[in-house]
């Protein structure tokens, strides 16, 4: 199959004239050239923008380590605060107990009354004198590191001085300052008469025994007929004076070491048909008291420990 094409009309509107296309590289474009006035004032304006930059880093450390010093002086505040607040609430805790303590002291004193028709005893009276001229006498005289004895109550001192006679009372042996040991005891009671010897258990009994002789070697029975053994303080409330059987001629023995004993547990002190004290310092009584003493109570030697076959002591005081 032909085509065929028919040019009807040709007009002539002028003439295009083609050139030659540059090359790519030759197209780029080249850099504007810059005067040296132009790199000047950049430069310029670099370093001062460099310079603004590094003050504002010093000023923002500068203000870091002033928030830093703000802060620590801030926690020294609140801490002193604290600790402040704390004393106040001591001080005042202190001042409301006193003042608790004081309002206490007077209510006491408004609700004691004065008794009447007070009987003072003439060693009161003589007391009172003396130290109105300034001249300190005691009555009974009672050494200061005698605790046991200051903690007899008025009756119980008062019976001690009616069983015994005695108007003054002196420890010269306390085994919470001294051993209790039979040398210490021989040594002690060397020519010693009248001598109280009194004790006080571990339970708070308290019970003890009169002695006008002593002995003055070891192992030998004292013959004392002026004897006798009392009861002061117990859980069966008796008190009383037991003076011994004329047939009881064993008032007391610092007894003699021998050498099959236990030497903790041999016997160092007895008053014969009433009690034995050990170098342990355990004291037991003998079941056979009511029949070498007198006017014993019915109970026996349960009247004066609640444990009689043995018992710890807190006090032994030899007293004259």
């Amino acid at each position: 199959m032909t085509c065929t094409i028919s040019i009807n009309k040709i007009e002539n509107y002028g003439t295009l004239n083609f050139c030659s296309l540059p090359k790519i590289n030759e197209c780029t474009s080249k850099p504007v050239p810059v005067s040296d006035a132009q790199q000047s004032i950049n430069s310029s304006e670099k370093d001062t923008q460099i310079n603004q930059l590094r003050k504002q880093k010093e000023v923002l450390n500068t203000t870091i380590k002033e928030l830093k010093n703000s802060n620590e002086e801030l926690q020294r505040i609140l801490l002193e605060e604290r600790t402040n607040k704390t004393n106040l609430k001591d001080i005042h805790s202190i001042n409301e107990i006193i003042t608790k303590e004081e309002k206490e002291e007077n209510n006491l004193s408004n609700d004691i009354e004065p008794k009447k028709d007070i009987k003072c005893s003439n060693e009161l009276i003589a007391a009172y004198q003396a130290m109105q001229e300034g001249n300190l006498v005691i009555p009974m005289e009672i050494e200061e590191s005698n605790e046991f004895i200051g903690n007899l109550n008025e009756e119980e001192l008062s019976l001690l001085h009616q069983w015994t006679g005695k108007q003054k009372l002196h420890v010269f042996f306390n085994n919470k300052k001294e051993r209790f040991t039979r040398e210490n005891c021989l040594s002690i009671l060397k020519n010693k008469t009248d001598i109280i010897i009194l004790l006080e258990t571990e339970n708070g009994e308290v019970f003890g025994s009169y002695h006008h002789l002593v002995p003055q070697q070891f192992g030998n029975w004292v013959n004392d007929p002026k004897h006798f053994v009392f009861a002061i303080r117990n859980k069966n409330k008796i008190q009383g004076k037991y003076e011994a059987d004329s047939n009881n001629h064993y008032s007391l023995m610092i007894a003699d070491f021998m050498e099959d004993d236990d030497e903790l547990k041999s016997t160092i002190l007895e008053i014969g048909y009433f009690y034995t004290i050990t170098l342990e310092e355990i004291c037991s009584l003998n079941m056979s008291f009511n029949s070498h003493y007198l006017n014993t109570p019915n109970i026996g030697v349960d009247a004066f420990m609640k444990e009689p076959m043995g018992m710890g002591l807190k006090s032994i005081l030899f007293i004259e």
